[in-house]
C-alpha cells in the first residue's frame, strides 16, 4: 500500500494511518512498514509481530 504524500507537517505534527489486515491463515505473522521522505537518504523501517489465531 501506497498513500498520498503530505503536502507540508509541521514541527511536533503528526501524521496517523491506520492500517487493517486480515490473514489466510494462523501463525506467527510480521507487519512491515517503511516511511521514505526527501528529508532521509534511506528509508526508515519498523517491523511488528503479532500472532494470529
Amino acid at each position: 500500500m501506497t498513500t498520498a504524500e503530505l503536502p507540508e507537517l509541521a514541527p511536533r505534527e503528526a501524521a496517523t494511518w491506520r492500517v487493517s489486515v486480515r490473514t489466510t491463515a494462523a501463525g506467527d505473522m510480521r507487519f512491515i512498514t517503511e516511511l521514505t521522505c526527501d528529508q532521509f537518504a534511506d528509508p526508515i523501517g519498523e517491523t511488528e509481530a503479532t500472532q494470529q489465531y
